[in-house]
């Protein structure tokens, strides 16, 4: 399902909808949002911040609660987090990128321990720069950011490991590292 995470929770609730008259369980839910404003934190209208934590890490919150009744149902409910490796470190051409992301990881940590009793696996991907339309008119060699289907392998490898493995976070970056300007 596609849809714009500015509005997280109405979005969450179509989700939940389409769900419901659809299945009765979720064996995985992948969660890939990113959206930047360039800017220092100092300087960046407030709007734009807040769109920032929406979109990257709120609309994360809104749609695993609409929909973890459906992943309770599952024998081996997985929820696959995208975040970036701006959750690691400073990124200050986007630094409120990074405080989204930084705080996307740390509910992806908490919602793991209060999932696990559930058998419910959480994982929190962090790519460095992937060939996406987040870096569409950046003048970059293309073989200098990583292919958007090895992040969708590293997915579906999580959901091949026995019922008793999680794979917590991962880290995966272009050969060159991650491109900082």
């Amino acid at each position: 399902m596609w849809g714009d995470l500015i509005n997280g929770r109405s979005f969450a609730n179509s989700a939940k909808q389409l769900v419901a008259s659809t299945t009765k369980r979720v064996d995985l839910l992948v969660l890939n949002a990113g959206y930047y404003v360039e800017g220092a934190l100092n300087e960046i209208q407030d709007s734009d911040f807040e769109r920032n934590m929406l979109v990257n890490c709120h609309s994360t919150h809104y749609i695993v609660s609409a929909l973890l009744p459906f992943m309770k149902e599952s024998q081996k409910g997985r929820i696959v987090i995208i975040g970036s490796t701006a959750a690691y470190e400073a990124y200050p051409l986007v630094p409120t990128y990074g405080i989204a992301k930084w705080g996307l990881r740390g509910y992806a940590i908490n919602l793991r321990k209060e999932l696990m009793p559930q058998d419910i696996g959480v994982t929190f991907i962090s790519p460095g720069g992937t060939l996406t339309d987040m870096w569409a008119g950046e003048d970059l060699p293309e073989d200098r950011l990583l292919e958007p289907e090895d992040i969708g392998k590293l997915v579906a490898a999580t959901m091949t490991l026995s019922h008793q493995a999680v794979v917590e976070e991962l880290i995966v970056r272009p050969m060159l590292g991650d491109i900082h300007e």
